[in-house]
């Protein structure tokens, strides 16, 4: 769409700028030859007031000068009538006997013979230097006011544009030239107004008969210039466009006819030159294309093939070093934990021995039932207790584990779980709400295992909500990944996002007094049930653990 529309977008731009080149030649050449037209009128209106100015003025030297004031009147009146461009005619003398003042002695500005106007400084100023005055006056057609007496030489373009468009004004070309007497002393002013009127009409008629032929020549030469780009120019170029465009799709059989000697004749022929070679380079790039492609395929196959064994090797080797890491360590914590209980379990037994004989021996049936022997009797025994699962705990976390596979049904291990720590939930306040899915099959499981790590996440979620809460269990069959998937919730304290890598870490605890081996047990015996444990959790909405045993393992 784009190469259809070059050619029409040259040749619009051409014929615009040349068009615009044309404009401005027109219109500067308007321009001055108004200002010519009206710097010549202006001198034909100034020649012929000065004239008249002049001819009265010897007409005045001649006779008894200006004493008959009747008669100048009847001259001025007479001039007036015989020329119909003269608008008026004042007369004005100095005042007998008062220095610097002047009066009215004719004008044709009134038909009653009173002069009531009195003389402007402009006859004043002729009369004290005796030089010629040029004056360029706006009256009002209608009363005779004048807007506007400039001192001017000539009238210009301006001037005459604005008596185009103000018909409802005359504009009056004045010339004020001294009187003088026989002995060539001044005695008075004569003021001559001609209309500029007729020239006004002659201007116009002279700005549109201009207008006409700049327009026809205008016109004329777009002509010329549309018909001469069309052909020399744009056809040409549309040629060669049309055949760029046909390579650029591919195709190289498309020639240009160079028939001209110029140099769009040489660049048809350069062109037809490329093509050709083009079209023999063509194959040859084919081919070498086709051979590298060939080459590129096979080894990308290749190095797709080893990035993936390369990328399998990777997660494999993640997976030994991580396995290998979390071995060294748990034999580290299992070696610890070893020395541990057997510090504590040892003595632990001495003092139950102790304890028991002595009991058995100083102890009177009176003072069993003494509520304060009794009082200390229950903390002796609780605390004993708590010594006694620790000891456990550490046994459980050194022991290796060691599997006793059964068929066990994962709702019914779940229901014993929950019987175990029945007692604990319903003292602290939790509630409990299960969902089972009735359709998970049965699995090869050790199943004393599978319930104490599901009794610990139980008692982990009830302490985590120790004001009491609502603890969900769920659990559920994915049928496509051959996986069942158990969901243990608490609405409890939750685990901040940074801790997650370390709550199966030995030794971790954020419960005060915890020792930190339950959730690393938990991982234990669930991933030596080939299952998988990932928790989510949120702070003050509660934390999940995720169990996923595979059905097939």
């Amino acid at each position: 769409m784009e190469q259809k529309k070059f050619p029409a977008m040259l040749r619009t731009t051409l014929i615009g700028v040349i068009s615009l080149a044309i404009l401005f030649v027109m219109i500067t050449a308007m321009i001055i030859d108004m200002y010519v037209l009206s710097r010549g009128f202006a001198e034909q209106l100034r020649d012929k007031a000065a004239l008249l100015v002049s001819t009265f003025d010897v007409a005045f030297q001649s006779e008894s000068g200006l004493s008959d004031q009747q008669e100048i009147k009847r001259k001025i009146d007479k001039l007036k009538n015989s020329r119909p461009d003269i608008i008026e005619i004042d007369v004005v003398v100095p005042i007998a006997g008062k220095e610097n003042q002047y009066r009215m002695l004719a004008t044709t500005g009134h038909q009653d013979g009173q002069l009531e106007e009195t003389p402007d400084q402009w006859d004043v100023q002729v009369i004290k230097t005796g030089l010629q005055l040029t004056m360029l006056e706006v009256v009002d057609r209608k009363t005779g006011f004048d807007y506007m007496k400039i001192q001017k030489v000539y009238f210009s373009a301006p001037d005459l544009i604005k008596a185009f468009i103000n018909k409802n004004n005359i504009y009056v070309w004045e010339i004020i030239g001294p009187i003088h007497d026989n002995k060539n002393n001044i005695v008075g002013s004569i003021a001559i107004e001609l209309s500029i009127d007729d020239v006004i009409v002659q201007a116009k008629e002279f700005i549109l008969d201009t207008f006409v032929i700049f327009l026809s020549s205008l016109i004329g030469l777009m002509v010329v210039i549309w018909y001469s780009l069309n052909h020399f120019v744009l056809k040409p170029i549309c040629s060669l466009n049309e055949g760029i465009k046909t390579v650029k799709e591919g195709d190289f059989s498309y020639q240009l006819t160079a028939e001209r000697n110029d140099e769009f004749g040489y660049l048809a022929e350069t062109y037809n030159d490329m093509i050709s070679s083009l079209k023999k380079t063509r194959s040859e790039v084919d081919e070498l294309n086709r051979s590298l492609q060939e080459r590129v395929n096979m080894a990308t196959f290749e190095l797709r093939k080893t990035n993936q064994t390369l990328a399998a090797k990777l997660d494999e080797l993640k997976q030994t070093q991580h396995k290998l890491v979390r071995s060294e360590r748990y034999a580290a914590s299992a070696l610890i934990a070893a020395g541990v209980a057997h510090e504590i379990r040892n003595p632990l037994s001495g003092i139950k021995l102790i304890v028991q004989h002595i009991q058995d021996k100083f102890l009177t049936e009176n003072a069993r039932l003494d509520p304060d022997y009794q009082e200390l009797d229950d903390i002796f025994t609780q605390q004993v207790k708590q010594l006694d699962d620790l000891v456990v705990a550490f046994l459980d976390f050194t022991r290796p584990v060691k599997l006793h596979l059964s068929a066990v049904s994962t709702n019914e291990l779940l229901k014993t779980a929950l019987e175990l720590s029945l007692n604990e939930l319903t003292s602290s306040g939790v509630q409990i709400d299960t969902s089972c899915d009735d359709n998970i099959p049965n699995m090869m499981l050790d199943k004393e295992m599978m319930k104490r790590a599901l009794v610990h996440l139980i008692v982990n979620a009830m302490q985590a909500m120790p004001n009491g809460g609502i603890l969900s269990i769920k659990t559920e069959f994915n049928e496509s990944l051959n996986e069942v998937i158990i969901l243990v919730k608490d609405t409890g304290q939750g685990i901040d996002q940074n801790k997650f890598s370390d709550i199966f870490e030995p030794f971790f605890s954020s419960r005060v007094g915890g020792v930190g081996l339950g959730l690393p047990i938990v991982r234990r015996i669930i991933e030596a049930n080939h299952g998988d444990i990932s928790v989510i959790s949120e702070i003050d909405k509660g934390t999940e653990f995720r169990i996923q045993l595979n059905i097939n393992t």
